[in-house]
């Protein structure tokens, strides 16, 4: 779920431009991946799943996303109204959690049995392992966790954080 410019807070004269996620982008997505299926010229024409769609964000962007899965629309990532396409099948989300926006408790998220990936990081500088995990276990869906992999992917990250730190 990407970044795009957005007046923030929407209120005139007040809001400021800005870079946030929106989840209406999600049915645009998917309207543009139909409109590439039938007008693209080749390899990209009919190379698109259409039917099924798993959304992939990180930090706000992962917000958004999940707030899809479940089918909410919370501002300031939905304005308006939302419904969730039939075609959204699951999400995988890096950085994610329900409680850094907003403190407190994390409430139960309900993605109608739709899976969901959450990812971190011990050097992520905004979400926090910790509250990632009060988020996977609010998880209204069959949950399961490999510790293994847990701790595989722990390592990948560290790297990738620690390489990007490198090049800066």
């Amino acid at each position: 779920v990407p970044n795009h410019w957005r007046t923030f807070p929407p209120v005139p004269l007040m809001g400021r431009r800005m870079l946030l996620a929106d989840q209406r982008l999600i049915p645009a997505t998917l309207i543009t991946l139909r409109q590439l299926n039938s007008s693209a010229p080749p390899p990209w024409r009919d190379g698109f799943d259409g039917e099924h769609l798993v959304v992939v964000g990180h930090s706000m962007g992962g917000l958004a996303g999940l707030e899809a899965l479940a089918n909410r629309c919370r501002f300031p990532l939905c304005i308006g109204r939302f419904e969730r396409p039939r075609e959204l099948r699951g999400g995988v989300f890096v950085g994610t959690d329900l409680k850094g926006h907003g403190g407190g408790a994390v409430a139960p998220i309900d993605t109608d049995g739709l899976p969901v990936a959450l990812i971190s990081g011990s050097r992520d500088g905004a979400s926090k392992p910790a509250d990632v995990e009060a988020t996977w276990r609010q998880l209204q869906t069959p949950r399961r966790r490999s510790e293994e992999h847990t701790s595989e992917l722990q390592s990948h990250s560290d790297l990738v954080c620690r390489l990007l730190l490198e090049k800066k």
